[in-house]
Formats: C-alpha cells, sequence, structure tokens
C-alpha cells in the first residue's frame, strides 16, 4: 500500500504541474502582480485609517469569518479512483494504513494553507486588533486545531457514516468567534472538543466506505479542475445542468441560438458560478480601492476575465448533432453568441461604475468609466472574439 500511495502522490502532482503550466503564464503572472500590489496598498491604507480606531466590534467579526471561511479551504485528498473499488477490495484491511498517509499529507499542506493565511491577518490582529503576542499565539493554534479536526472527521468518515457534519462546522464556526474575542478561552474549548472527538468517536475502522471516499475524491478533483478551467480549457471537467425558473422570463424565445446560449449560460452552474463569483470579488476590490486609475485597472481587468471565461460556451453545443438542424449558418451563430456575451458583460459594466461612484468619485469620472467598459465590452465580444475563434480553427 506504500508503494501504491507514493505512485498516486507522484502522478497527482505531476498532473498538478501540467495545468500549471497554463495558468502560471506570463499574462496571468502579470495580472496577479497587479492585483497583489492593488490589494497589499489598499490593506496598508486600512490600517493606517483605522489604527486609531476604538471599539470597533465589527473588526473581530470580520476576522471571525475569514478565519471561518478559511476553514473551508483543503479535503481530504485520497487519490482513490473509481476502479478501485474492484481490484482493492480484497485488501480492505490495509487500507487504513494508506488513508493514514493521506491524512497525514493532507494535514501538512492544509496546515500551510491556514498559516499563511493568518499570517496575512496578522498585521490587523497586531494594529487594529491590538492583540498581544500571547492572544496572537492562541488564536493562530486554535485555527490550527480546527482545521485539523475538521480533516479527522473526514478521514473518519471514510469508515463510517457519520452524520453530524452540521453539527460539526456550527461548532467549529462558533469556536472560531469565540476565539476572535478570547483567544485564550476558545483555544481551552477546541482543545477539549478535539479531545472529546478523539476519544468519544469509536468507528470501526475495518470496514472501508468505498464510496462515500470515491464520490470525495472525484468531488475534490472537480474542484481543482473548474480552478484550472478559469485560465485553460479542461476536457475532465463535468457540468450539471439545472433549470431556475426565477430566471425564465429572462430568456427570449427568438432568435434560436441566443435562445440556446442564454438558457445554457443560466442552466449550467460552471458558467453563472464563473460569472457571479468574478463579478462578486471584483466588485470587493473595488469596495476598498479609493486611487480612481487604480479601480479602472481592477474593473478593466475583471471585465476582461469574465468574457474570458465565457468564450467556452460558444462551443457548448457543437457536438451535437441536433443543433445542425437549424436552418442557420455559422457566421450568424457566432453573431448571437456575440451578441449574448455583450448581454452579460454590460450589468458587470454598470455595477463596477456605479461602486466607484459610490466610493467617492464624481459623476465625470463615473460617466468616463462607464462608456471605457462598455467599450472594452464591445472590443471583447466583437473583434477579440472573432480573433480567437480563428486562432483555435488554426490550430
Amino acid at each position: 500500500m506504500d508503494e501504491l500511495w507514493q505512485k498516486r502522490r507522484q502522478a497527482y502532482h505531476k498532473h498538478l504541474l501540467k495545468y500549471l503550466r497554463y495558468v502560471l503564464n506570463d499574462h496571468f503572472v502579470l495580472a496577479l502582480l497587479f492585483i497583489c500590489g492593488a490589494v497589499a496598498y489598499n490593506y496598508n491604507n486600512f490600517l493606517k485609517t483605522y489604527a486609531l480606531s476604538q471599539g470597533l466590534g465589527w473588526t473581530r467579526i470580520i476576522i471571525a469569518l475569514i478565519l471561518g471561511l478559511a476553514l473551508s479551504f483543503g479535503r481530504l485528498a485520497t487519490f482513490l479512483e473509481p476502479a478501485d473499488l474492484v481490484f482493492l477490495a480484497p485488501k480492505e484491511s490495509d487500507l487504513k494504513h494508506y488513508l493514514k498517509k493521506s491524512f497525514v499529507y493532507t494535514s501538512l499542506v492544509c496546515l500551510c494553507e491556514q498559516a499563511v493565511i493568518y499570517l496575512l491577518l496578522f498585521p490587523y490582529l497586531k494594529i487594529i486588533l491590538n492583540f498581544s503576542l500571547g492572544q496572537l499565539i492562541c488564536l493562530g493554534l486554535n485555527q490550527l486545531l480546527l482545521k485539523e479536526l475538521g480533516l479527522y472527521w473526514d478521514y473518519l468518515r471514510g469508515f463510517a457514516p457519520l452524520k453530524q457534519v452540521g453539527f460539526m462546522k456550527l461548532a467549529s464556526l462558533i469556536l472560531v468567534v469565540l476565539a476572535s474575542y478570547f483567544p485564550l478561552g476558545g483555544l481551552i474549548l477546541s482543545g477539549g472538543f478535539w479531545l472529546g472527538c478523539l476519544y468519544g468517536l469509536k468507528v470501526n475502522q475495518q470496514v472501508v466506505a468505498w464510496k462515500f471516499l470515491i464520490e470525495k475524491e472525484a468531488a475534490r478533483m472537480q474542484g481543482l479542475y473548474r480552478f484550472f478551467n478559469l485560465f485553460t480549457d479542461v476536457n475532465l471537467v463535468t457540468t450539471s445542468a439545472k433549470r431556475r425558473k426565477y430566471l425564465d422570463w429572462l430568456l427570449p424565445t427568438r432568435p434560436a441560438y441566443t435562445f440556446l446560449y442564454l438558457r445554457g449560460f443560466m442552466r449550467t452552474s460552471e458558467y453563472l458560478g464563473i460569472y457571479l463569483r468574478l463579478t462578486v470579488l471584483g466588485s470587493l476590490l473595488l469596495i476598498f480601492i479609493k486611487n480612481y486609475y487604480l479601480a479602472c485597472g481592477v474593473a478593466g481587468l475583471f471585465l476582461y476575465l469574465i468574457g474570458l471565461q465565457l468564450f467556452s460556451l460558444s462551443d457548448r453545443y457543437q457536438e451535437i448533432v441536433f443543433v445542425y438542424l437549424y436552418p442557420l449558418s455559422d457566421k450568424q451563430r457566432l453573431r448571437e453568441f456575440s451578441g449574448v456575451l455583450l448581454r452579460l458583460l454590460v450589468p458587470v459594466c454598470i455595477i463596477f461604475s456605479t461602486l466607484v461612484l459610490v466610493t467617492g468619485q464624481n459623476v465625470y469620472l463615473f460617466s468616463c468609466l462607464l462608456l471605457g467598459l462598455v467599450l472594452e465590452s464591445y472590443l471583447i465580444t466583437k473583434p477579440y472574439f472573432v480573433w480567437r475563434q480563428g486562432r483555435v480553427r488554426k490550430n
């Protein structure tokens, strides 16, 4: 089992490096440096602005929300595959050791992630909340302890169908909130909770929940594939369609391809999800950016990213033979898709421009930004999209 686990871990790393080459290209690195610089600049200004503030109750709530969200990062990596249900079943008794290695590996990775997030919050805790060194250590240890508890719970669920998942998440969130106000008290309670789960839960670790482990590993890999799909086409991404009746009134009955693409966008979680996530992320950054020109750059960058992620929607129905029954040319199909893309980008332009106006800019600058973003949307949906399509066909 040790040799099998090592081979799968190496194959997993090799698989990740294959897609990381596409992620860490020149354009993304440049954009990442730009975003990190903008965030660091505004983070520094935020700390200077509120350094002298006293008694701000919401500041601890922000810390609790960020730390609670950070606990959701990282899942137990088992590297199991669907075929293991058949080929590894005779060695089920040896899988406990296999899963322990996976637990240790995932713990190290996740603890590093939590440490990085906590270090980013360190200036906020020290300057805004005026935490002492002891309080900082207690809060950090509490975060690592709760993350380790979550991973241990996932490990136990690989042997028994534990149903108290909601209770565990609620308890972890309560302990995070408590630790943000009373770091030492939160750490003591988290430690007691950890020991209670460690010695109170008796699980038969000889019978493996194969279906649960395989489904969880598939879901974890799909999360990674969706992230990589932001930068390049990943064929391994699986999408699910779900009708959203509350959006049906937005669907036009004609033209045919306009209806088809809009319905695909609204019913596919992949496209609707990335559209909403990038819009919300860009909006949050714009709320904290006070420099007008920096805000324009961030708004333009996120508008481009949203348009780029929706390009693949144009080829979604290419392998469905019934679409070719439409008495419409391919040029008309691409023209209607460009119109759909423009419809989706214009509301983002309005949202971004309005946020810049709300953060203290005048109407003239708001109008300039709105016109600039609308012009960028047109360039993305017309000449740039046509150029991309021609490049793809040549390749």
